[in-house]
């Protein structure tokens, strides 16, 4: 079998995305000023420095508007637009599921961000399963704590 035959394909944002108000950007300002005057009233330039880069590019990620992504589980492997994780690559996966927000999570063998969050929209989680089971063994697994502190303040 070919190892890039597409076994099931869809499409969903990277993210759900929340319209910020002003507000929320007003608490970003006043705590990312906050923390580098504190900073740097304790000699810590670069931290100060950190910290109001930080904050600007949370403020430009809090505008962005989500990319409409392509998913695909093929023979060989988990094809994310045009990044491919083949199955050698990839030690477990495990499908969550609640009634609004079914993810796909995907634990490979990188260094940095290991488990790969992937929305299942318009997706059997049944059928995903079925799939990724012939390929890889399901391990229960939490998205990262990371992901969830993203959720918590509006991403």
């Amino acid at each position: 079998m070919d190892a890039h035959q597409t076994l099931l394909a869809w499409q969903a944002y990277e993210y759900e995305f929340r319209e910020k108000s002003t507000d929320w950007f007003w608490a970003l300002g006043i705590i990312t000023i906050a923390g580098a005057a504190a900073a740097f009233l304790f000699d810590d330039v670069l931290f100060g420095i950190f910290i109001l880069i930080a904050g600007g590019t949370l403020a430009m990620y809090g505008v962005r508007k989500p990319e409409l992504q392509n998913y695909q589980i093929t023979e060989g492997g988990i094809l994310i637009d045009k990044y491919f994780f083949p199955y050698n690559n990839i030690v477990s996966f495990y499908v969550t599921k609640d009634p609004y927000h079914n993810v796909l999570l995907i634990h490979t063998d990188r260094m940095m961000m290991p488990v790969i969050t992937i929305p299942l929209i318009d997706v059997a989680p049944p059928e995903v399963e079925d799939i990724l089971r012939r390929h890889l063994p399901e391990i229960p697994m939490d998205e990262p704590v990371f992901h969830k502190i993203m959720d918590r303040i509006g991403f």
